[in-house]
This record gives structure tokens, C-alpha cells and sequence, in this order.
């Protein structure tokens, strides 16, 4: 039986690397597969040329992928390819590892006359894990916070962390080590098990009964690994424990995108290292994209360090090509987007991607009120989750009702009273009907300005007149609460985070009139949008996790915020000389450019309110058009690192680098972290001093 005769016959021709790859018979194989080269399709292939070569029966071959929807997606595909050879019931079967691992268990279990502990679905886990936080801190946790919380804790798990590792991490995450310890100790109390113990105790039985092992050996000759780059350590270690006698990885580390949840892309690049004779194979042509879009992709990417040399070739002509859209203010870059994806074709695809969640919020309110259909992929956090959504409601709350306790305690840190909780308990705990005249004429302090209190009285009397996006204007402008939160910020980014967050609140509150019917329009946008997603749409709005795997006609990319996208974590943390965080965020981006295959655009904005925004750096790198600043004007302004200057605004700092293409240098303070400024700034002599 010739397979690639069953795929021509099929409009489908494998090159000649796909062939290579579909046919190999080495013992160990990564097939490194760069982004629109048809992974699915090989590895479809490569099961089907073992069967009709006899070298392995499909209940003998264990094909594995990282979730269930790819798991499905490669059934679907062999059976679309081959169902006319091999009826359902002769087909090989796709799972996930966790699947393999759950009926390890039950084997084991059984053998034994015990039973496998009861899963935990992911919403039970969730619920458990939220009422130990609260528990053990008496303290509110958002959804963000949460699945901070339990990614640390299945992070431990999947990096196989030990003792010290988890310390660390729990220094890093607040409340990680009482919460996984009880956590832990809950499970075992009640026979319960998530599905990292699942991992971890499918691992354990490999190692403690070699004959098991040995067993499952002879059972499963071929064993497949697709999504390799997003298995994490001690999945690899389960393949690796299992020590099957043939295996065929497929995957990219320049996608591997999973960090934050354990992904494990080193164990591609010491694959030959990992699996005695190991070949390394890349599929480097791409059939997806236009051609520009590939090059800038192939361009950018290669700036990584962390990663094998490929050359990724396009196999189509030049369709639309890369561009960029520059707004000046950052919320008007949402109503743009729109404006462009009402001239979509028919019979196109269109993607809006994004870093955060919280973005989708402004771009469906925009296209829900130009009636444009969408449908949504990811998870995105409520918008009164968002601290900076939560201050500004609080903020209108307070404009209404000068009596809103709750509402005061949530910002009266960040509007410049002064006072601390306790006191601020006091306050509130009084019950007057305003709580600005309690404060100034009832209450005395050390440090009290009564004219602050008074201002502050007044500026909310007046924002019960404003328009929605007046009332945001007045909060950056006399209220400054971008600089407030930057200032109180663990990352020097928390500026443009703030920013960000407002503009998104700022374009959404463009639809509406008042302020009461701005809180009204926030308190139900998270339902309407639910409620209005049509997963039938040609426009799409996802994160780039999300899309992963998708492909569509047009993809804006928004939101490209040095400090937003890449975060500003990265930007940090590369400014140390740890470039991790940093590449992954370049993965990321690269995983969202090859989402396009016709016309992918740039969205970068210049400020917020006043507030200066860097352009993402992600943006000149695949460009490769980058204006370069002129490193002797650099130099003239007295620009090295090391230098100390100070702020007008932040106070004294420290060059810590400085980006002559760009035209950008960074300066840590003490206090704020590392912030990034351009060299105009410099030139501005009324904001910094050479020290």
C-alpha cells in the first residue's frame, strides 16, 4: 500500500523532508516543524505508512499530544486522510498524556485491589484552592491572582521542583506555601488527586515496578509525541521512564509559549542527548503564509539564542505583507481595528490578538456597537477583577455617593490622603453621609492637609457632571493616578500596565454618555459579550495562547506596548542579563505573526492621556526597518551606562542600558524599578540632570 499515492489521489504531496520524516525508521527522531508546515499531516502520515508497512499495529503505537482539542484534531485528520483505508475500529487512537496515565493508574489500581483517587475536575479544583487562600490569608483573591496560585503550584510539579526551588518560587508568589501545603495535605486526606499528581503518580509506578515498565515497553514499540515543546519535565520524564523502543517527537521550541505552566522546550534541544541516537529532522517550509510574513517571521525569531538554526521558507507569493498602525492615543487603536475589519472580504478570516485578556473587553465593546459579529477563544478575567478597573468604579461610586465606604477603602491610598488603614477604617467605620467633609472637619492626623481633602471633596462633587471619558481624562490629569500607581508599583512598568488598563475602560466609555451609565455599562459588558460571541464570526479575538494553532487571512496584533507586550517582567529581567522571560516573549510574538497568511498588522500607540508609551520593540525586530538613533548625539548628551541622573518626576537613578537603534535607554530607580525612556525625553532639559 503506497500512503503518499492515498494523499495524491487526495490533492495532498508531501515534499521530499515530509517524506523523509513520514518514512524514517531511526530509533529516536524530533521532528522539529516550524509554524504552516504540516505537522498534522506528517505525523498523520508517518502512522499510517507504519501500519500499511507492518511495523506496527495500531493498538500497538501510542500516539500522545499536549490537550484534548489536538488530541481530537489529529483523530480527525487521519480518519479524513486514511478513514476510506482503515475503518474507525482499525484506526490508531490520539490521546493525551494524561489520558495514558489515568488508565496506568487504574491498572495499577487495579492489580492491586485499591482505587485510583477520585480527579479533580478543574473547577472543583479552583473552588478548593480559592477557600484555602482565603482561609489561610482572609484576604480576596481575583481570577488572575488564582490562576497565578495554581499554575506556582503545578509549576512545582511539572519542573519537578525540589525543596529549595519551591521556596523560591513561594517568595515570589504571595500565600504559594501555606496554600500548597494544605493544599497537598486536603488531597491525600480525602483521596483526591489533580491532574499533575495524575503525572506524578504514573511516574511513580514506572520507577518503583520496572517490570510494569518493561511490560508497557513491549505493548507500545512506537510511541508519538506531538506538541513536544509544550510537554513539560516530568512528562518527558514519564516517556523517558517508559523507554519505549522507537520515538518520533514532533515540535517547535521557537513556539513553545507554556512556560508559566511547565513547559519544557530544553528537552528538545538536548533531545539527541536525552534519547540515545537520536536524529534531529526540520520541516522548514512554510505553506501558510505570504511570503514577506514569513521572512520578517524567520528574521525575528533568529534573534533568540535559545533554540536550533532553522531557515524557514515560504511556499507562497507575496499577498499582503506585513504593516503597521501607529495611533496617538492608545484607546483610539481599538476603533481603528474595527474601522479596518469592516472592509473584510467575504469569505475571509480575521484574528485580533492580544497579551492580556482584559483587551478583549475594549475590542468587542467596539465591534458589538458597529455591529460587528465576533467570536471569542480564552478565558478572560472579568473586568471588575481588574484592580484598575476596581479603583476607577470605585472612584464613580464615590462621585455618586460620598458615603461608599467600600468604595473609599479600595482607592484613598492612591488619591493622596495621607492616611493609613487603620485610620481609613475609622472613617468609614463612622458612617457619616460624606465621608470628604468627616475627613476634613471630625478626624485630625499627622501630615492632615485639609486642602488636599478639600480638593479631593470637590473633584468628585464636579465628576458627577463629566462625561465617562472626561471623568478618566481628570483622573490622569489632577487625580495622577498613573503616576500614583507607578510609584507604588513592584515593576517599573506598572505605569504602562495602568495605561493600558485605562485606555480599554477610556474606549469603552466613548459609548456612553454619564458616568452612572459608564458603571451600569461595566457592570454588564462581561455578560453581554458572552452572551453575544458567535463562534460562527470571521473575526476572532484571542491571546496568542489561545490562537496557537490557528491560522486566518488577516491578524492585527494590538496593544505592542514596550513593558505590555513583551511584559514588563521581561523587559527587567533582561536588563539583569536573564533573557528567558525575554525570548519567551518573543516566542509569543512569533506565534501570533504566524497566525497570518495573507496580511498581518502591527498595532503600536504613542501615549495615553499625556502619558508617554514606547513602542514594543517586537515591532522594529520584524520589521528589520527600525529608525536607528544616532549613537554620537547619544554620546553628546552625556548617555552611559552607569551614569546617574535624576527625574524630575522619579528621582535618582541609574543607566542600566542603552538601545542605539531604537533610540531608547533604560534607568532604574530606586524605588520604581527600571523604566524606559527615548532620547527625545533626554533632549527635554527640564526632565533629567547628568549627576
Amino acid at each position: 500500500m503506497d500512503i503518499f499515492k492515498i494523499l495524491e489521489q487526495q490533492n495532498i504531496f508531501l515534499t521530499d523532508c515530509q517524506k523523509k520524516a513520514v518514512t524514517s525508521r531511526e530509533k529516536a527522531v524530533l521532528l522539529l516543524a516550524v509554524p504552516g508546515a504540516g505537522k498534522t499531516t506528517t505525523l498523520a502520515a508517518r502512522a499510517a505508512w507504519l501500519m500499511a508497512e507492518g511495523l506496527c499495529a495500531p493498538d500497538r503505537m501510542l500516539n500522545l499530544t499536549f490537550n484534548r482539542e489536538a488530541a481530537a484534531d489529529m483523530q480527525r485528520r487521519f480518519d479524513r486522510l486514511f478513514g476510506h483505508v482503515w475503518p474507525t475500529d482499525q484506526q490508531p487512537r490520539f490521546s493525551t498524556i494524561h489520558s495514558f496515565c489515568y488508565r496506568l493508574l487504574g491498572d495499577y489500581a487495579a492489580d492491586r485491589g485499591t482505587e485510583v483517587p477520585k480527579l479533580l475536575a478543574e473547577g472543583q479544583q479552583r473552588s478548593m484552592v480559592l477557600n484555602i487562600y482565603r482561609e489561610k490569608t482572609g484576604e480576596y483573591l481575583t481570577e488572575e491572582g488564582l490562576d497565578q496560585l495554581i499554575n506556582a503550584i503545578g509549576l512545582c510539579a511539572n519542573l519537578m521542583y525540589d525543596q529549595q526551588e519551591c521556596r523560591r518560587l513561594e517568595r515570589e508568589v504571595h500565600g504559594l506555601g501555606d496554600v500548597r501545603q494544605a493544599y497537598k495535605t486536603y488531597k491525600l486526606e480525602h483521596h483526591l488527586m489533580d491532574f499533575d499528581d495524575m503525572l506524578s503518580y504514573a511516574l511513580q509506578v514506572l520507577r518503583r515496578q520496572p517490570d510494569r515498565a518493561a511490560r508497557l515497553r513491549l505493548q507500545y514499540p512506537y510511541l508519538h509525541l506531538d506538541e513536544a515543546q509544550d510537554t513539560s519535565l516530568l512528562q518527558h520524564s514519564i516517556i523517558e521512564a517508559l523507554d519505549p523502543a522507537n520515538v518520533f517527537f514532533v515540535g517547535d521550541e521557537d513556539q513553545s509559549i507554556y512556560g508559566f505552566r511547565g513547559a519544557f522546550p530544553d528537552a528538545l534541544l538536548e533531545f539527541e542527548k536525552r534519547h540515545r541516537g537520536g536524529v534531529v529532522l526540520k520541516m522548514e517550509d512554510n505553506f501558510r503564509s505570504a511570503d514577506s510574513i514569513v521572512e520578517g517571521a524567520n528574521a525575528f525569531v533568529a534573534g533568540n539564542r535559545h533554540r536550533y538554526p532553522k531557515n524557514m521558507h515560504p511556499f507562497r507569493s507575496k499577498v499582503g505583507g506585513i504593516h503597521t498602525l501607529v495611533v496617538k492615543e492608545a484607546d483610539r487603536q481599538y476603533a481603528k481595528v474595527a474601522e479596518e475589519l469592516k472592509n473584510l472580504p467575504q469569505n475571509q478570516t480575521a484574528a485580533v490578538l492580544y497579551r492580556g485578556g482584559l483587551t478583549a473587553a475594549a475590542m468587542a465593546d467596539v465591534l458589538l456597537r458597529q455591529n460587528i459579529p465576533f467570536a471569542l477563544r480564552a478565558k478572560r478575567y472579568p473586568l471588575l477583577q481588574d484592580g484598575v478597573v476596581r479603583d476607577v468604579l470605585s472612584m464613580l461610586r464615590l462621585a455618586l455617593d460620598p458615603s461608599d465606604g467600600q468604595a473609599f477603602l479600595q482607592v484613598y491610598y492612591k488619591l493622596g490622603c495621607y492616611i493609613n488603614r487603620e485610620m481609613a477604617q475609622r472613617v468609614v467605620g463612622a458612617k457619616p453621609h460624606d465621608l470628604w467633609e468627616y475627613l476634613a472637619e471630625e478626624v485630625d492626623f499627622p501630615g492632615k492637609s485639609t486642602a488636599r481633602i478639600s480638593f479631593l471633596q470637590s473633584f468628585f462633587r464636579r465628576m458627577r457632571g463629566w462625561t465617562a471619558q472626561r471623568a478618566i481624562d481628570r483622573v490622569v490629569y489632577e487625580l495622577e493616578y498613573i503616576d500614583r500607581v507607578e510609584k507604588r508599583g513592584e515593576s517599573g512598568y506598572a505605569g504602562e500596565l495602568a495605561a493600558q488598563r485605562l485606555a480599554v475602560l477610556h474606549s469603552i466609555a466613548g459609548g456612553c454618555g454619564g458616568i452612572a451609565e459608564f458603571a451600569d455599562r461595566l457592570a454588564e459588558l462581561d455578560e453581554q459579550i458572552d452572551r453575544s460571541a458567535d463562534p460562527q464570526a470571521a473575526v476572532t479575538l484571542s491571546t496568542v495562547h489561545s490562537a496557537k494553532g490557528r491560522e486566518f487571512d488577516r491578524v492585527w496584533i494590538i496593544d505592542l506596548i514596550e513593558g505590555v507586550f513583551p511584559s514588563g517582567q521581561a523587559v527587567e529581567e533582561n536588563l539583569t542579563g536573564n533573557d528567558m522571560s525575554m525570548e519567551e516573549e518573543a516566542r509569543m510574538f512569533y506565534v501570533a505573526a504566524t497566525r497570518a497568511k495573507d496580511s498581518l498588522t502591527l498595532c503600536t500607540v504613542e501615549e495615553f492621556c499625556g502619558y508617554e508609551l514606547l513602542s514594543s520593540r517586537f515591532v522594529p525586530r520584524i520589521l528589520q526597518s527600525g529608525q536607528a538613533g544616532e549613537s554620537q548625539e547619544i554620546l553628546e548628551l552625556g548617555l552611559r551606562r552607569g551614569v546617574r541622573l535624576s527625574h524630575k518626576t522619579f528621582g535618582f537613578g541609574t543607566v542600566e542600558d542603552i538601545d542605539i537603534t531604537r533610540g531608547i535607554f533604560a534607568v532604574r530607580f530606586a524605588k520604581l524599578g527600571v523604566k524606559t525612556f527615548s532620547v527625545a525625553s533626554m533632549q527635554q532639559g527640564d526632565i533629567f540632570r547628568i549627576l
